[in-house]
């Protein structure tokens, strides 16, 4: 398993081109809120909760994860945030991306770290 941690500086534009190199392979990209400098932990109580899970359960089955970090929290709430904005359209944090193909699906805030639903998700 492979965790590709991008940055806040990360683009959209960047991360989409990336992703069409291998287009046939399904692809995941978790987005979480920033870390907080002064606490060393994200800002995002959801996000949190939802790391722990992630991690053990692309490590368990050899899976890949891009991980982007979508700004503190003033960056994250300004509507103009590009990560809110086509292709990747998030709204709510954190938010697990599966993309096959042409088909975006999303798993959204507290759904991430239920068990069942991650576990469902993620079949192929």
């Amino acid at each position: 398993m492979t965790i590709n941690t991008h940055s806040s500086t990360t683009t959209p534009h960047s991360l989409s081109t990336s992703l069409s190199k291998t287009p046939e392979d399904t692809k995941y990209i978790i987005f979480y809120a920033s870390i907080n400098p002064s606490t060393g932990k994200s800002w995002c109580g959801d996000c949190r909760d939802a790391e722990p899970l992630i991690e053990r359960r692309f490590a368990e089955e050899g899976r890949d994860v891009e991980v982007v970090f979508v700004g503190v929290k003033t960056v994250w709430r300004d509507p103009e945030n590009v990560w809110k904005k086509k292709p990747f359209a998030v709204e709510k944090l954190p938010t697990l991306l599966k993309i096959t193909g042409d088909k975006w699906d999303k798993l959204v805030e507290a759904d991430v770290y239920d068990q069942a639903k991650l576990d469902a998700f993620l079949k192929d």
